[in-house]
């Protein structure tokens, strides 16, 4: 793997461990900050992160092993100091012809363009999040370029014993172009399509396919991580001799448990999952009532809670490598069925005669919705659906 390739392969590995890590979070956060969250923002989201961590490993990798006679291996590398020495001997290009054979034959042009376009993004958040103005964004640019070539020059401050990356002012340059050149096209960010809306927070929202799918990846990862916790406990109970080396206690950790913990929880909260009370959702009968117990113990068993049951039952079964398959499969029909459905309740909605609204109409004082955001905020039964029809009666 050549070295520009490394870099950009870690930084979308770490950034993809960093997105499913604190998604949750961030949907939460998103949802009570701006009331919603958009395709388009989260999209947005997760390419800055994808860029921090791609300017980093940019900077530091390959990491060379320190062995012997590395000062001599890298010695011959010395600071450049000379502004655009890098176009020494390349004429002016006539024509935009020759520009591009250019940029598509010369090192060091191509190292300069790369350079500019590296620093793009960043112009380009710093005018988005921190609304800078022209100047500052370049001076921002600058330090942070500085900052990059002093911790090459450096030998990343000193854990190496040499530098091993030349320190370049031509890159100081063309990072510095290309912040102001991001900060120039900055306002096209708002061609994004799905981006947060002018409506107030306090607004209910309709329940998009987009809303249901991210409170439903909200259970899938809570349903992990919880998973994942609870088996951490038990490695170290076993280890420490406080448990013994039940075949059944791994399975119930990993799986059964934390689904059964999502069931309680969601009972405790008035029927609506965590996922979804994190998307500002709420389960509901027509017209709007609380569900009944029983009709979140079955669409738990329809959903999360299945899937947890399945995982657990295979893992006891000696065939714990089949719980991605089986996960896959539960996303793909599950998928399917929110957007198949036209209230996009989903098939745990349709079997159980559940849907899901804003969490916002619950409360009378909230704001009236919008009339362009009106669809999908009422809970409609669904036609021959046994279980709608007698909590419809219920509630009247």
């Amino acid at each position: 793997m050549s070295s520009r390739v490394t870099p950009a392969v870690l930084a979308m590995a770490f950034a993809v461990v960093l997105a499913v890590v604190f998604f949750v979070p961030f949907v939460v956060r998103e949802y009570r900050r701006h009331g919603e969250l958009g395709a388009g923002t989260a999209i947005l989201r997760f390419a800055a992160l994808l860029y921090v961590l791609a300017l980093a490993c940019f900077v530091l990798s390959p990491f060379p092993p320190v062995i012997d006679g590395f000062c001599e291996i890298f010695g011959r590398l010395r600071p450049q100091w000379v502004p655009l020495a890098g176009f020494d001997g390349v004429r002016r290009p006539a024509s935009w012809q020759e520009a591009a054979h250019l940029l598509a034959t010369n090192g060091s042009v191509q190292q300069f363009a790369l350079n500019v376009v590296l620093f793009v993004p960043l112009g380009v958040l710093l005018r988005r999040s921190l609304r800078l103005g022209l100047l500052r964004v370049g001076v921002l640019g600058f330090a942070v370029s500085l900052a990059i070539e002093l911790t090459q020059l450096t030998g990343v401050w000193g854990l190496y014993p040499c530098p091993y990356r030349l320190f370049d002012v031509d890159d100081l340059i063309a990072n510095t172009a290309g912040a102001l050149a991001g900060r120039i096209a900055a306002p096209a960010v708002r061609l994004v399509p799905g981006r947060v809306s002018a409506v107030p927070r306090d607004f209910p929202r309709p329940v998009s396919r987009f809303r249901r799918l991210t409170g439903m990846s909200c259970d899938l990862l809570l349903l992990w991580w919880t998973g994942g916790a609870a088996r951490r406990v038990l490695a170290f109970a076993r280890n420490h001799g406080v448990l013994g080396d039940l075949p059944w206690l791994e399975p119930t950790a990993l799986w059964i448990g934390p689904a059964l913990l999502l069931l309680l929880l969601a009972l405790a909260v008035g029927g609506s999952t965590l996922g979804q009370r994190a998307a500002l959702l709420r389960s509901a009968r027509p017209p709007g009532v609380r569900p009944p117990a029983t009709a979140v113990v079955c669409r738990w068993l329809v959903g999360v809670g299945g899937l947890g049951l399945a995982q657990g039952a295979l893992h006891a079964a000696g065939f714990p490598g089949l719980w991605l398959p089986l996960t896959l499969l539960w996303a793909a029909v599950h998928g399917w069925g929110v957007l198949r459905t036209p209230d996009h309740r989903g098939l745990s909605g349709r079997l159980t005669g559940l849907c899901v609204v804003d969490a916002r109409i619950r409360s009378r004082t909230a704001p009236p919705a919008p009339r362009e955001a009106d669809r999908g905020l009422r809970c409609t039964p669904v036609r021959g659906s046994r279980a709608d029809e007698a909590g419809t009666r219920a509630s009247r």
